[in-house]
């Protein structure tokens, strides 16, 4: 399940995620199908979430199968600059911990998943 962002409205930059668990800068100006930068690893699982930041042409966020949500900055690809893992799921509702969807307003990150629950964190970057 790969999954393609622009790294913002103005840029040449797309982000694309993989089934191998990593992350890709591409610049759409190349001529050719060379990756500009990889994140290796960026995952323990699939990626179907890679939204940019609104404002800051550095960031990006990623959420994966893993219940992981990571936030990361173009400049420095070997780890990302935050991690935070959700929350075990409600009773009854084991095993259900995969992120699918999510967005970032610039303040805001939003995703939900499996369970069925929608989480939101705050944070400035």
């Amino acid at each position: 399940m790969d999954q393609l962002a622009p790294l913002s409205a103005s840029s040449t930059l797309l982000l694309t995620s993989h089934a191998d668990r990593t992350v890709s800068l591409w610049d759409a100006r190349e001529s050719t199908s060379i990756i500009s930068l990889s994140f290796p690893a960026a995952h323990s699982s699939q990626i179907p979430v890679v939204r940019a930041h609104p404002t800051n042409a550095n960031s990006f966020f990623t959420a994966g199968h893993d219940g992981a949500i990571k936030v990361w900055d173009v400049r420095s690809p070997k780890q990302a600059l935050l991690g935070v893992q959700r929350q075990a799921p409600a009773k009854g509702n084991e095993g259900k911990e995969k992120l699918l969807g999510g967005d970032w307003d610039g303040k805001l990150v939003a995703v939900g998943g499996e369970s069925c629950e929608l989480e939101v964190y705050q944070g400035n970057l």
